[in-house]
Formats: C-alpha cells, sequence, structure tokens
C-alpha cells in the first residue's frame, strides 16, 4: 500500500520525503493518482483512476480454465454467468454455422 502527498510519502516500506506535487492512493483494488511525480524520475503529469477485479480459474484445457472462472466480487459472478452464457450461445450458433457450411 502507497499513499502520496506533495512533498511526503508515506508507504508499508515507511515515511519519505520526495520533491514531488500528487496525491495518490494505492492500495489493493484500487489506485488514484493526480498530479506530478517525483522530479528526479523525470517530468511525469498524471491524472488516472484505477479498480481492479481478481478472478482465478484452474484447468488443464483453455475450455476447462473459461468453466472454472470464479471470483467473489458482488455483481461479478452475475456478469460472468452472463458472459459465459452469450458466448456459448454464440459458440454453438457459429458451430452450427461451420457444421452447414461443411456439409
Amino acid at each position: 500500500w502507497e499513499i502520496n502527498f506533495p512533498f511526503l510519502s508515506i508507504c508499508s516500506e515507511g515515511i519519505f520525503f520526495r520533491p514531488q506535487l500528487k496525491f495518490e492512493i494505492r492500495i489493493p483494488y484500487v489506485h488514484f493518482e493526480a498530479g506530478i511525480n517525483d522530479v528526479r524520475d523525470g517530468l511525469r503529469l498524471a491524472l488516472k483512476g484505477e479498480l481492479y477485479v481478481v478472478a482465478t480459474a484452474s484447468g488443464h484445457s483453455v475450455w476447462e480454465l473459461h468453466d472454472n472462472i470464479h471470483c467473489d466480487t458482488i455483481g461479478f459472478s452475475q456478469a460472468l454467468s452472463a458472459a459465459k452464457a452469450t458466448l456459448s450461445t454464440t459458440a454453438t450458433a457459429g458451430n452450427v454455422a461451420i457444421s452447414k457450411m461443411a456439409g
């Protein structure tokens, strides 16, 4: 984790004074940054925000991986189920179309 303020950086490794003019928060699954980074690393202006979601899967083939994707984030399971249904329907329709073309 890390939190930056103008001229001050507080992180899991300690507190540091840095020649910077930025506000930043970096915690699990969230990253927000606005301002000018440490000028010793070059001049960089940033304004960004990111959210992360972690999903896991296990299997010995791509199909097994797709079938075994799991995530504990609220709402992700429903979105994943909808995506899987859409993809399986599209894949089935594609297989039928290819079968008709082949023969």
